[in-house]
């Protein structure tokens, strides 16, 4: 047996046995489905998100059309993990708060061992694609529930292990998967390659492993250890990558070595609020009925990497990547309480300003039922600007394979969105730079400009190459997380009008 077979039954095992970890449990069976819409709609998001088992659809690499499977989890993942959580927590990406789960159904005990959330899922699209993915992440017992006094001198809980007091605790995750990938697109490499598409088909298996330790509540390290198997299955279409190119103009064609590939990485995540301080007691009625509130998060990682082929040194190479995400949730605060007595006139006005600010369930027949509460938080769109940047190095005489080159245009492999305007796959190279804002408002609707480039070595990554484009969209969400998006997009340096859609990777 091969190292390849050996390694992809080894983790075919892996994916099998970690479904010990989850219990099975039946669908809502949905009997007010057709009845009215809000039950359709509640319908549907258990479909897609009731635990434990529940369907999905997921982002496949685009190419290989629309994925739909499965997904069994068992949840036992908290903030806390040895002590209850005692505040509310911000949902990333959404100006949602989340109240704490204190039920003790779901507090593990101070002399728990360690906490555990484990995961397999399969997903399948017509042209013949399929991933399957086992994940298991671990929680070792350590730290002592504490508190500590915050910035602005308030006692917050927190996880105390030696000198850090975190409310995050360390992690271990272990995930391992096979993914088969029938079309993948490829235009050649370099910034200026042509316009004409080949494919190639190609299946990964991989198990990984890494750890994570929060220094403070928006710094982490992060190691892992990753071993890989590719294959390019070969093809006898005309418009095959095989049948086109050479190792010369794409290395790493005729022969996919086993890599191991190991990396670090340093992630910070502050969360910061700007708002003008005012008196918001409950008691307090005087002054405007709302005040500007921006949150910001600003996730930014670096993170560098080594990828050691074991047949043929000559495909090694090192890769140095940072990523950058700053979101701004455009929001305001309400300052008194509105009861539906208080309202003169049209209730058109307050009717939009509950849906903005998250209430949906309210008795307009009812005098005092409230329509608005104190310091409740209205959210009218995020602002969210992206960059990526992936800078490889390689040895005399090697050179990076290209099936694991960063690309740039629509969708790369892991559904990251980039150059909108452009195909999928469309710029390929070694080094590769996107930078993307998005102006998200409500209904879900998106305006945004993309920017990127590719190049062979780090210093032709200059703005100057950047191609550029800029569109109008909407998108799809469940339970505050959007899931899928459909947008129209204009371009620069030649590129034609074009529609497209993502999903999100899912699981």
């Amino acid at each position: 047996m091969t190292m390849s077979s050996r390694l992809r039954l080894s983790l075919v095992l892996a994916i099998l046995l970690s479904s010990a970890l989850a219990r099975a449990q039946t669908f809502h069976t949905c009997p007010a489905f057709f009845q009215n819409p809000h039950d359709t709609l509640d319908c549907l998001e258990a479909i897609f998100s009731e635990d434990p088992l529940h369907a999905t659809f997921s982002g496949m690499p685009p190419g290989n059309g629309i994925a739909v499977g499965a997904v069994l989890e068992q949840n036992t993942h908290y903030v806390s993990p040895f002590a209850p959580p005692t505040t509310t927590r911000l949902a990333p990406g959404t100006a949602e708060l989340q109240p704490p789960n204190t039920s003790t159904s779901t507090v593990p005990a101070l002399g728990s061992l360690w906490s555990a959330d484990g995961r397999i899922s399969a997903i399948g699209s017509a042209n013949g694609s399929w991933a399957a993915t086992g994940m298991l992440t671990l929680m070792p017992r350590g730290y002592k529930p504490s508190h500590r006094v915050d910035r602005n001198g308030v006692q917050v809980q927190c996880n105390k292990l030696a000198f850090l007091c975190t409310g995050k605790i360390f992690g271990l995750h272990f995930e391992s998967a096979h993914r088969s990938l029938e079309t993948i697109s490829f235009y050649g490499i370099g910034p200026k390659s042509p316009t004409i598409k080949y494919t190639y088909r190609q299946n990964d298996t991989y198990g990984s492993f890494r750890a994570s330790l929060p220094i403070a509540d928006w710094l982490a390290v992060e190691s892992g250890l990753e071993v890989r198997q590719t294959d390019l299955p070969p093809t006898t279409n005309s418009n095959s990558v095989s049948a086109n190119f050479t190792v010369a103009t794409a290395p790493g064609l005729t022969a996919q070595p086993t890599f191991t590939h190991s990396y670090v990485a340093l992630r910070t995540a502050p969360l910061l609020y700007v708002s003008p301080k005012t008196d918001d007691r409950d008691e307090n009625h005087t002054g405007p009925l709302m005040k500007p509130y921006l949150l910001l998060t600003l996730r930014n990682s670096a993170e560098y990497h080594w990828y050691a082929a074991h047949s043929d040194p000559a495909s090694s190479f090192q890769q140095f990547v940072l990523d950058s995400d700053e979101n701004i949730q455009i929001a305001t605060m309400t300052r008194h309480y509105v009861q539906v007595q208080d309202i003169k006139g049209s209730r058109l006005w307050y009717k939009m300003l509950a849906r903005d600010c998250g209430d949906t369930g309210i008795d307009w027949s009812k005098p005092l039922d409230y329509v608005l509460k104190v310091r409740q938080r209205c959210n009218y769109g995020n602002l969210d600007i992206r960059a990526h940047m992936v800078a490889s190095r390689t040895g005399p005489g090697s050179s990076v394979p290209f099936y694991l080159q960063p690309t740039v245009g629509g969708s790369d492999i892991d559904s990251r969105l980039s150059l909108r305007a452009y195909p999928d796959y469309r710029f390929r190279g070694p080094d590769a730079l996107a930078v993307q804002a998005d102006l998200s408002l409500p209904l879900d609707l998106l305006v945004f400009y993309d920017a990127g480039t590719v190049g062979p070595a780090f210093s032709s990554l200059s703005f100057g190459h950047l191609r550029q484009d800029a569109g109008l969209g909407f998108g799809i969400s469940l339970q505050g997380n959007l899931v899928a998006q459909a947008y129209m997009a204009w371009g620069s340096s030649g590129a034609v009008p074009t529609f497209g859609y993502n999903f999100s990777k899912l699981f």
